[in-house]
């Protein structure tokens, strides 16, 4: 072992030292290194791809964001819209109750009017058996009944759960506990029971103008009736805008809200949507849009701005509908056909009128004066304007007009009435500055005697006023300055005066 060590110790340095120069003799066979060449720089116009994935993620996790931020925003609103709802949903309860409260002392002073039990009502009903339905609307169905003292009723039923039938309620109360007109359906009574909404009202035997001019197969009316119902309607929304100093917009009038009774009388009815309309400072009420397509006032539709000019409209459509017996809109026909409205008064423009009347009249029976005269009035009630349209008191005045040249060509006589008994009730009306003379039977604007009255029109010689007569008969009294000399000429120009066209 020693001798190994020894030798190991001797050979080492050797071998270093020869492997030192042999070292240097390798590197000596090498070349020199070239010099370092940094590589070309990368294009701009192409980032790098870890750029293009970070951006994509900005982006990505950008729109996540807003489309969350977007989420809750939506369902924040609507849980306020909910709240908002449901809040005025029980403001409306409540003040629908309180409405009752106060409305129900001036039913039990009233001998036809009343607060009526839920179960009265069920009986008068039959407990709302089906078969007992006549109709059905937004606020719900209506049933036929009779009361425990006989008297045959309609009763609407709604339901407190729907927000439309509580205001429409509301609507029903206020108006007809507040106008009482021979044209207008009354209401009888209400219930307000166990979550029940219920109006009673008077029970219309001949149902609706619509059902007896077409559809339900009913004798057709001749013109004289038809005259006759048009003049009762116009003269429960001529009630309706001027009995009291703020008018009432009835916003629903057609002919399914027409009633005709056993003499087939009209008379108008629901007013679940009806208003107040504009004070006297104001020319319009801004409101949302509520009526019926093809009745709608176009004006009101686009401005959302309400006048008593609305209804003008819409009994323009009823004019038009009664005049040929065809719904107001009927998509099964061709284009220019199916709105009633637009495609009668192109008819009329053109004078093929005879195109357009309902085939049941017949023409032959018609006094041209009083079809000239009614066509006229159609047309100037639809205009597009409100204030190119007459007013309820001038559409009645050219509405009696027709039936008095009907009238008059039936009989062979004048169509003025100069029965002494008008004559005498009339003249209880004139007054120190006016005298008498001449009397119109058939048309009513007010009970007031011509000293308050309001002034129909003014002709060449003589001024016009009118009032009612105290047996409820109609009348129009024509009125001149003392002393003044009235020539037929000027009766003439009187009933002709722009003022009633």
């Amino acid at each position: 072992m020693l001798l190994i060590l020894s030798l190991l110790s001797a050979t080492l340095p050797f071998l270093c030292i020869s492997s030192a120069f042999s070292l240097m003799d390798s590197k000596k066979e090498f070349p020199p290194s070239p010099p370092y060449t940094p590589p070309p720089p990368h294009p701009t116009s192409t980032p790098p791809a870890t750029n293009i994935g970070l951006i994509s993620g900005v982006i990505a996790a950008g729109v996540v964001i807003l489309i969350i931020l977007l989420i809750g925003w939506i369902l924040m609103y609507r849980r306020r819209r909910f709240i908002t709802k449901q809040k005025e949903l029980s403001e409306n309860t409540a003040a629908t109750t309180n409405d009752v409260a106060t409305t129900s002392d001036i039913i039990a002073r009233t001998e036809y009017q009343y607060l009526l039990s839920l179960s009265e009502v069920e009986e008068s009903t039959n407990y709302f058996d089906e078969s007992l339905v006549i109709g059905i609307g937004g606020f719900g169905k209506v049933y036929r009944g009779e009361l425990r003292d006989g008297r045959k009723v309609a009763v609407k039923r709604g339901s407190r759960t729907s927000h439309q039938g509580i205001q429409e309620f509301r609507a029903e109360i206020e108006t007809l506990f507040k106008f009482r007109h021979g044209n207008l359906v009354s209401l009888i009574g209400y219930c307000d029971q166990n979550q029940e909404l219920i109006l009673v009202y008077e029970f219309v035997e001949k149902g609706t103008l619509r059902s007896h001019l077409y559809g339900a197969g009913l004798q057709s009316l001749s013109w004289n009736e038809r005259l006759n119902v048009c003049i009762g309607a116009a003269k429960g929304l001529h009630y309706l805008h001027t009995a009291y100093p703020t008018a009432v917009i009835h916003r629903d009038v057609k002919s399914v809200n027409i009633l005709l009774d056993g003499n087939l009388n009209a008379k108008v009815g629901d007013f679940g949507i009806s208003r107040t309309g504009p004070s006297v400072h104001e020319t319009h009420v801004s409101t949302g849009v509520k009526g019926t397509f093809g009745y709608l006032d176009p004006e009101y539709f686009m401005r959302e701005q309400l006048t008593e000019k609305s209804d003008v409209y819409s009994f323009g459509v009823v004019l038009i509908e009664i005049l040929c017996a065809r719904p107001v809109i009927d998509p099964s026909l061709p284009s220019g056909a199916i709105n009633l409205k637009d495609w009668a008064i192109n008819y009329i423009h053109k004078g093929q009128w005879d195109q357009i009347i309902d085939p049941h009249l017949i023409i032959g029976d018609i006094n041209p004066d009083s079809l000239k005269r009614f066509m006229e009035t159609a047309v100037r009630c639809v205009a597009d304007g409100g204030a190119d349209r007459p007013s309820m008191r001038d559409v009645l005045w050219n509405l009696e007009c027709c039936l008095q040249f009907q009238e008059a060509a039936l009989h062979g006589s004048a169509a003025e009435d100069n029965s002494d008994s008008i004559v005498e009730l009339a003249t209880q009306y004139a007054t120190a500055d006016f005298s008498l003379t001449r009397v119109f039977s058939g048309l009513v604007i007010s009970d007031e005697g011509p000293e308050r009255g309001r002034g129909l029109g003014r002709g060449r010689d003589a001024a016009v006023q009118c009032s009612a007569a105290e047996d409820n008969s109609d009348i129009i009294v024509e009125l001149a300055p003392l002393n003044a000399t009235i020539s037929s000429s000027a009766s003439a120009n009187i009933q002709d005066s722009p003022d009633f066209m």
